[in-house]
Protein backbone atom coordinates (compact mmCIF):
# COMPACT_ATOMS: atom_id res chain seq x y z
CA UNK A 1 0.00 0.00 0.00
CA UNK A 2 3.02 2.37 1.08
CA UNK A 3 4.61 1.71 -2.60
CA UNK A 4 1.07 2.58 -4.25
CA UNK A 5 1.10 5.98 -2.48
CA UNK A 6 4.79 6.88 -3.40
CA UNK A 7 4.22 5.64 -6.96
CA UNK A 8 1.32 8.02 -7.24
CA UNK A 9 3.29 11.15 -5.13
CA UNK A 10 6.39 10.72 -7.92
CA UNK A 11 3.42 10.34 -10.47
CA UNK A 12 2.42 13.77 -9.23
CA UNK A 13 5.69 15.46 -9.18
CA UNK A 14 6.85 14.36 -12.45
CA UNK A 15 3.69 15.89 -13.54
CA UNK A 16 3.99 19.32 -12.32
CA UNK A 17 7.69 19.61 -13.80
CA UNK A 18 6.20 18.38 -16.95
CA UNK A 19 4.14 21.56 -16.64
CA UNK A 20 6.18 23.70 -15.47
CA UNK A 21 8.66 23.07 -18.48
CA UNK A 22 6.31 23.35 -21.06
CA UNK A 23 5.03 26.62 -19.27
CA UNK A 24 8.71 27.99 -19.06
CA UNK A 25 9.49 26.91 -23.19
CA UNK A 26 6.36 28.39 -24.00
CA UNK A 27 6.92 31.56 -22.31
CA UNK A 28 10.91 31.67 -23.80
CA UNK A 29 9.04 30.96 -27.60
CA UNK A 30 6.34 33.45 -26.93
CA UNK A 31 8.93 36.06 -26.01
CA UNK A 32 11.64 35.18 -27.95
CA UNK A 33 10.42 37.06 -31.43
CA UNK A 34 10.25 40.29 -30.01
CA UNK A 35 13.31 40.17 -28.00
CA UNK A 36 14.85 39.59 -31.22
CA UNK A 37 12.97 42.49 -32.89
CA UNK A 38 14.00 44.46 -30.43
CA UNK A 39 17.99 44.17 -30.81
CA UNK A 40 17.77 44.09 -34.60
CA UNK A 41 16.11 47.56 -34.48
CA UNK A 42 18.94 48.61 -31.94
CA UNK A 43 21.53 47.07 -34.24
CA UNK A 44 19.86 48.97 -36.90
CA UNK A 45 20.19 52.29 -35.22
CA UNK A 46 23.26 51.58 -33.91
CA UNK A 47 24.44 51.71 -37.97
CA UNK A 48 22.62 54.28 -38.94
CA UNK A 49 24.30 56.68 -35.94
CA UNK A 50 27.54 55.38 -36.48
CA UNK A 51 27.16 56.45 -40.18
CA UNK A 52 25.58 60.01 -39.12
CA UNK A 53 28.11 60.28 -36.22
CA UNK A 54 31.00 59.65 -38.93
CA UNK A 55 30.34 62.70 -41.07
CA UNK A 56 29.73 64.29 -37.86
CA UNK A 57 33.11 63.69 -36.52
CA UNK A 58 34.86 64.90 -39.73
CA UNK A 59 32.91 68.21 -39.67
CA UNK A 60 33.53 68.64 -35.99
CA UNK A 61 36.96 67.86 -35.93
CA UNK A 62 38.27 69.84 -38.95
CA UNK A 63 35.76 72.38 -37.63
CA UNK A 64 34.57 72.72 -41.21
CA UNK A 65 32.02 76.28 -41.92
CA UNK A 66 28.72 75.79 -43.02
CA UNK A 67 29.69 75.87 -46.87
CA UNK A 68 32.65 73.33 -46.38
CA UNK A 69 30.63 71.00 -44.28
CA UNK A 70 27.85 71.69 -47.12
CA UNK A 71 30.29 70.75 -49.83
CA UNK A 72 31.96 67.61 -47.61
CA UNK A 73 28.63 65.95 -47.41
CA UNK A 74 27.94 66.19 -51.08
CA UNK A 75 31.70 65.14 -51.44
CA UNK A 76 30.72 62.71 -49.34
CA UNK A 77 27.42 60.92 -51.13
CA UNK A 78 28.89 60.85 -54.27
CA UNK A 79 32.11 59.04 -52.95
CA UNK A 80 29.74 56.58 -51.71
CA UNK A 81 27.75 55.80 -54.76
CA UNK A 82 30.84 55.32 -56.60
CA UNK A 83 32.01 52.70 -53.95
CA UNK A 84 28.84 50.79 -53.99
CA UNK A 85 29.06 50.28 -57.54
CA UNK A 86 32.74 48.75 -57.02
CA UNK A 87 31.50 46.65 -53.94
CA UNK A 88 28.76 45.52 -56.62
CA UNK A 89 31.17 45.12 -59.40
CA UNK A 90 33.42 43.18 -57.12
CA UNK A 91 30.60 40.92 -55.18
CA UNK A 92 29.42 39.96 -59.28
CA UNK A 93 33.26 39.10 -60.08
CA UNK A 94 33.59 36.69 -57.28
CA UNK A 95 30.00 34.86 -57.73
CA UNK A 96 31.24 34.51 -61.66
CA UNK A 97 34.33 32.94 -59.91
CA UNK A 98 32.61 30.48 -57.18
CA UNK A 99 30.16 29.49 -60.15
CA UNK A 100 32.81 28.58 -62.20
CA UNK A 101 35.09 26.98 -59.47
CA UNK A 102 32.21 24.37 -58.75
CA UNK A 103 31.33 23.46 -62.72
CA UNK A 104 31.93 19.67 -63.97
CA UNK A 105 34.85 21.29 -66.31
CA UNK A 106 35.75 24.68 -64.56
CA UNK A 107 37.66 27.14 -66.54
CA UNK A 108 41.48 28.36 -64.96
CA UNK A 109 41.46 31.11 -67.45
CA UNK A 110 38.05 32.51 -66.64
CA UNK A 111 38.67 32.06 -63.26
CA UNK A 112 42.44 34.08 -63.51
CA UNK A 113 40.88 36.84 -65.45
CA UNK A 114 38.14 37.18 -63.05
CA UNK A 115 40.69 37.61 -60.62
CA UNK A 116 42.59 40.35 -62.59
CA UNK A 117 39.15 42.03 -63.12
CA UNK A 118 38.75 41.91 -58.97
CA UNK A 119 42.20 43.43 -58.23
CA UNK A 120 41.76 46.36 -61.04
CA UNK A 121 38.34 47.31 -59.15
CA UNK A 122 39.88 47.00 -56.14
CA UNK A 123 42.64 49.27 -57.48
CA UNK A 124 40.29 51.83 -58.85
CA UNK A 125 38.39 51.52 -55.31
CA UNK A 126 41.72 52.71 -53.24
CA UNK A 127 42.27 55.04 -56.53
CA UNK A 128 38.63 56.49 -55.93
CA UNK A 129 39.05 57.03 -52.25
CA UNK A 130 42.47 59.03 -52.06
CA UNK A 131 40.98 61.47 -55.15
CA UNK A 132 38.03 61.50 -52.34
CA UNK A 133 40.80 62.55 -49.97
CA UNK A 134 42.47 65.05 -52.37
CA UNK A 135 38.89 66.69 -53.38
CA UNK A 136 38.41 67.05 -49.58
CA UNK A 137 41.73 68.72 -48.91
CA UNK A 138 41.66 71.24 -51.88
CA UNK A 139 38.38 72.67 -49.62
CA UNK A 140 40.33 73.44 -46.65
CA UNK A 141 42.20 76.04 -45.10
CA UNK A 142 45.54 75.40 -44.34
CA UNK A 143 45.20 75.27 -40.41
CA UNK A 144 42.69 72.65 -41.11
CA UNK A 145 44.82 70.42 -43.27
CA UNK A 146 46.87 69.15 -40.54
CA UNK A 147 43.72 67.38 -38.59
CA UNK A 148 42.54 66.29 -41.92
CA UNK A 149 45.84 64.55 -41.75
CA UNK A 150 45.75 62.47 -38.96
CA UNK A 151 41.75 61.84 -39.24
CA UNK A 152 42.96 60.23 -42.30
CA UNK A 153 45.47 58.22 -40.42
CA UNK A 154 43.61 57.41 -38.38
CA UNK A 155 40.63 55.93 -40.84
CA UNK A 156 43.13 54.25 -42.95
CA UNK A 157 45.50 52.73 -40.90
CA UNK A 158 43.44 51.27 -37.92
CA UNK A 159 43.62 47.64 -37.90
CA UNK A 160 41.46 45.32 -39.62
CA UNK A 161 38.76 43.59 -37.74
CA UNK A 162 37.99 41.39 -40.83
CA UNK A 163 36.67 37.62 -40.12
CA UNK A 164 37.80 38.41 -35.80
CA UNK A 165 41.27 38.71 -36.23
CA UNK A 166 42.90 41.08 -33.81
CA UNK A 167 45.85 42.86 -34.90
CA UNK A 168 48.31 44.02 -32.53
CA UNK A 169 48.79 47.48 -32.67
CA UNK A 170 52.58 49.05 -32.98
CA UNK A 171 53.91 50.83 -30.50
CA UNK A 172 55.42 54.11 -30.23
CA UNK A 173 58.56 54.61 -29.65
Amino acid sequence: METKKQNKLLKIAALILLLANIGTITTIWITRPTQIKQKRMLYKKQDCDKKIGERHYFIEKLDLSDEQARIFKESKRAHMKRMHFLKDSIRNNKQLIHAELFKQASDTLVINQLTKNIGALNSKFEELTYQHFMDIKLMLEPNQVDRFKELIKEVTLKPSKRHGRKVKKQRKE
